[in-house]
C-alpha cells in the first residue's frame, strides 16, 4: 500500500506541477524528501538489499581489486567504518542517491522537473534506491552529467561519466547511446570521438576481465524468465517510439533516436529468448530512451510538447503497474522483499 500512496503523491505533483505551469520546484522537491524517507528508513525492504548488506559485510581494502565497482566498494567501506553496520552503510547508499537527485531537482528546467515527475521517479525509483542500488547511483550521476551539457559544463558532464561507469560499469552502454544519439554522424572528428571511447570501454574490461567473465558465464547460466520475458519493458519502450514519432523535434534526431532505439530492441529481444543478459540491456534502454528524448528537446531549446508528454506519463503508469505486479507475486519471497514494507528497527538492526 505504501507504494501506491507514494505513486499517488508523484501524480499528484505532476498535476499540480502542470496547474502552474511547472514554474516551482516545490512539488519535485517534497516528492524527492518523502521518497527520501522510505528509502532510507526501510527494513529489509528491497530483493537485493540483504545481499548488498552481506557482501558490505565483509568489506575491506582487499575487496578493491575483485572487480566489483571501485566506487561502490570504497563508499561502502567508508559508510561501513562511519555506522559499523553493513546495514547502515545500505541506508548512506540510498540517501546519497537522493540527494544527487534534489541536486538534479534544484537545477532542474521545466523538462525535467516534468521527466522526473511523468516517469523517472514512477519507473525507477523504488528499484533504484531499495533494490538496484549500484546501477541507481550510476543512473542518477548519468542524469547530472547531461543536465551539465544542457548548462555547457561539459568537463563536469566528462568527470561524472566517469563517476557512474565506477558505479556501474554497464552505465557504458547508456553514456554510448547518449552519445550516439547527440553526435552528427556525418563528422569524422564524431567518429574518432566515437571510436576513443570503444577504446577506453576496451581498456576497462581488460582491467577487469576476470569480473567481466564471471558476469557473463552467470548470463550464460541464467535463461530468461519465460517466453514473454521483458515485455513489460519492450512496452514502455513502444509507447515512448510512438511520442516520438509525434514528438515537434528536426527529422535527423527523430531519425537518428528511432533508428538506434528499435535497433538495440530488437537485438535484446533476440537475447532476452535465450539468455537473462538481454533482460538487462532492455532495462537500460527503458531508462535512457526517455532521457535521450528529454536530452534532445534541451539540446533544441524546445519545451516538451503533448506527444512527448503524453508519452511519458504512460511510461509511468504502465512502469507502476509493472512494479506493483511484481512486488505483489514476489510478496513474502526472500530475506528482503518488498512487500510487506517495514520501518527499519533503528536500534536492533545497527
Amino acid at each position: 500500500m505504501i507504494y501506491i500512496v507514494g505513486w499517488g503523491i508523484m501524480l499528484l505533483a505532476l498535476l499540480v506541477s502542470e496547474i502552474t505551469r511547472n514554474r516551482s520546484r516545490m512539488p519535485v522537491v517534497f516528492v524527492i524528501s518523502l521518497l527520501a524517507l522510505l528509502a532510507v528508513f526501510r527494513g529489509a525492504v528491497g530483493t537485493d538489499t540483504n545481499t548488498y548488506e552481506w557482501m558490505l559485510e565483509s568489506v575491506d581494502a582487499g575487496s578493491f581489486s575483485a572487480g566489483v565497482e571501485p566506487s561502490f566498494m570504497a563508499l561502502g567501506w567508508f559508510f561501513k567504518a562511519l555506522t559499523g553496520s553493513a546495514v547502515g552503510a545500505v541506508r548512506l547508499f540510498s540517501l546519497v542517491l537522493f540527494l544527487v537527485i534534489l541536486y538534479y531537482a534544484l537545477h532542474s528546467n521545466r523538462n525535467e522537473r516534468f521527466y522526473l515527475l511523468s516517469c523517472f521517479l514512477p519507473s525507477f525509483i523504488y528499484q533504484y534506491s531499495m533494490n538496484t542500488l549500484r546501477l541507481g547511483l550510476a543512473s542518477v550521476f548519468i542524469l547530472l552529467a547531461f543536465q551539465y551539457v544542457r548548462r555547457y559544463r561539459y568537463s563536469r558532464c566528462a568527470v561524472l561519466s566517469v563517476v557512474a561507469l565506477t558505479f556501474h560499469y554497464s552505465s557504458i552502454a547508456n553514456l554510448a547511446y547518449l552519445m550516439v544519439v547527440r553526435m552528427r554522424w556525418g563528422r569524422w572528428t564524431n567518429l574518432l570521438i566515437g571510436l576513443s571511447f570503444v577504446l577506453v570501454a576496451g581498456a576497462l574490461m581488460a582491467v577487469n576481465i576476470d569480473y567481466f567473465a564471471m558476469k557473463l558465464d552467470a548470463y550464460r547460466a541464467v535463461a530468461a524468465p519465460g517466453e514473454f520475458s521483458g515485455l513489460s519493458k519492450v512496452a514502455l519502450i513502444a509507447v515512448m517510439t510512438l511520442a516520438v514519432l509525434g514528438a515537434k523535434i528536426p527529422r535527423g534526431e527523430k531519425f537518428k533516436l528511432l533508428l538506434l532505439t528499435v535497433l538495440l530492441t530488437g537485438v535484446s529481444m533476440a537475447m532476452a529468448s535465450v539468455s537473462y543478459a538481454g533482460l538487462r540491456f532492455l532495462d537500460l534502454i527503458s531508462f535512457v530512451f526517455p532521457l535521450a528524448v528529454v536530452v534532445i528537446y534541451n539540446d533544441n531549446d524546445l519545451l516538451l510538447d503533448g506527444a512527448v508528454k503524453v508519452g511519458l506519463t504512460l511510461v509511468g503508469l504502465i512502469a507502476m503497474i509493472s512494479s506493483y505486479r511484481n512486488y505483489v507475486f514476489e510478496a513474502g519471497q526472500g530475506p528482503s522483499p518488498f512487500l510487506p514494507y517495514h520501518l527499519l528497527d533503528l536500534f536492533g538492526r545497527f
